[in-house]
């Protein structure tokens, strides 16, 4: 059994002692940011709310849309004009109940963030809280996931499973989205990969080593065994760490549960570090749950080596915006042979 090692320690230790020389010149720059919880329930109908859904949204009639401000929106927006990053990876739960108004009006907002390309974004379980129409539902995010899936089929795709995980390549960095998100009985918030998925994941991560790519996967639940409860965790996270284990990749990116979190998984180059995003738009006042997001600088080539310098930015009720409270750097040696297969 493999389980999460070094949680909520300091996670961005070089994993070499040698001092590596960095150009800039072909430095990416990535946001991470998850569980937006965009909920549209002024103009429910109650034959929408014959399933499931009625719990979610009893839960947020009775408190939880006092936990999110929608005007954050309107921050980052500005935020990431000023940041201008390579790629913006957003981790799960766009959503609240799952709703074609919630699915439209966060294309909306995408629209605003930039041009698909440069923009990954993966389900979670509340973006399918019940069995949804493609065409109600995803099909308004089609050009920010169908363009980078290997599906070939007719469409719609049958389901996510047969749709992800998507590619992203910016420059020398292979972001690969995975869906973890299944429609799950209630009080459930299970995940679950999938045998396709994790067969074309190990193949996607063997081929973006040969290229000497920096590999980000970007999922919503949370990779590690033991991470979470039973009742939210990923059925099949032992099948996922085993082939982190084998194939290894540089960076992992989750959201789900709500909190701020750093903490490695075994890979076989050394450990992989797994960074956890909350909300971007929660205002508990937790510091651990409060709304935050992260910066990713990559520099390096797969031979040279690689630093990534990782950039905590958390909202600040008092000045209105986001500020940086913490910002530490990994590094990773370079090999010639960029298979993260063990010998």
């Amino acid at each position: 059994m493999v389980s999460i090692s070094q949680q909520n320690k300091t996670l961005f230790k070089s994993r070499s002692s040698k001092d590596i020389a960095f150009s800039q010149r072909d430095s990416v720059t990535i946001v991470h940011l998850s569980d937006l919880h965009l909920a549209c329930t002024d103009g429910i109908s109650w034959h929408q709310l014959l399933n499931k859904r009625i719990l979610g949204y009893l839960r947020w009639r009775l408190g939880r849309r006092r936990e999110f401000d929608y005007r954050i929106f309107a921050i980052l927006e500005r935020e990431l004009q000023q940041i201008k990053p390579d790629h913006v990876i957003i981790t799960g739960d766009l959503t609240h109940l799952g709703l074609p108004s919630e699915f439209k009006a966060v294309s909306k907002w995408l629209e605003k963030l930039g041009p698909s390309e440069r923009i990954t974004i993966v389900p979670g379980n509340h973006d399918t809280y019940v069995e949804t129409d493609w065409a109600q539902t995803f099909f308004m995010w089609e050009g920010y996931i169908l363009p980078y899936s290997s599906y070939e089929g007719r469409l719609p795709p049958p389901g996510l499973e047969d749709v992800f995980p998507i590619l992203h390549q910016v420059k020398n960095v292979a972001i690969i989205g995975v869906s973890t998100a299944v429609p799950c009985p209630w009080h459930l918030a299970i995940g679950e990969v999938g045998t396709g998925q994790l067969r074309k994941l190990e193949a996607m991560l063997e081929e973006a080593a040969s290229m000497g790519c920096f590999r980000i996967i970007a999922l919503h639940h949370p990779p590690g065994l033991g991470s979470i409860g039973s009742r939210k965790a990923l059925k099949d996270a032992g099948r996922l760490v085993r082939i982190l284990e084998d194939r290894g990749c540089e960076l992992i990116l989750h959201g789900h549960s709500h909190q701020s979190l750093c903490y490695t998984l075994k890979g076989p180059r050394g450990d992989i570090p797994v960074i956890e995003a909350p909300s971007a738009l929660c205002v508990r006042s937790s510091k651990s749950r409060k709304a935050r997001y992260f910066t990713c600088k990559i520099v390096g080539s797969g031979q040279k080596g690689w630093k990534c310098r990782v950039e905590d930015r958390i909202f600040s009720n008092f000045q209105k915006g986001f500020v940086s409270v913490k910002q530490e750097e990994f590094v990773i040696a370079g090999s010639s042979h960029r298979s993260g297969r063990r010998s």
